[in-house]
């Protein structure tokens, strides 16, 4: 089920060929949407989510990633948008719905996300974005 919208994808799984177990390892964010179009992806929590940043910047870049990785899923699995389940256990890692605890796991920087899906074991990925950090208030730890 190709999608209709304008999404840049960048294909991470032949970073980690001694993976096998890596069925998708891929960083995505939206192209040229308008936020109204990216809003219209998103669940009516993921909106709330959005909305509830008080900052313009961040609810875009929020924005982005969320209609992105729902995008990207939904492409991927062949469901419907509104039909990929995404929620949080207790300690707030992410669950995909029709997967085990810990097979699917989603980072986001910048208006990017990362997603990397397994089947039969635990993933973990990260993304960030590089910025000049001051790290001389943790130097003594």
């Amino acid at each position: 089920m190709p999608s209709d919208r304008s999404l840049n994808v960048l294909e991470l799984r032949a970073l980690l060929a001694a993976a096998p177990r890596v069925e998708a390892a891929v960083l995505v964010t939206m192209g040229s949407d308008t936020p109204a179009e990216m809003r219209a992806l998103l669940t009516p929590n993921e909106v709330k989510r959005v909305d509830r940043l008080k900052c313009p910047l961040h609810q875009l870049t929020l924005l982005k990633s969320l209609a992105a990785r729902r995008l990207w899923l939904s492409d991927y699995l062949g469901l419907p948008r509104d039909s990929i389940g995404l929620e949080h256990d207790g300690s707030g890692a992410p669950l995909l719905r029709g997967r085990a605890p810990g097979e699917a796991s989603f980072s986001r920087s910048n208006g990017w996300c990362a997603i990397a899906l397994v089947k039969g074991k635990r993933v973990g990925i990260d993304v960030e974005t590089d910025r000049a950090l001051n790290w001389s208030s943790i130097l003594d730890y």
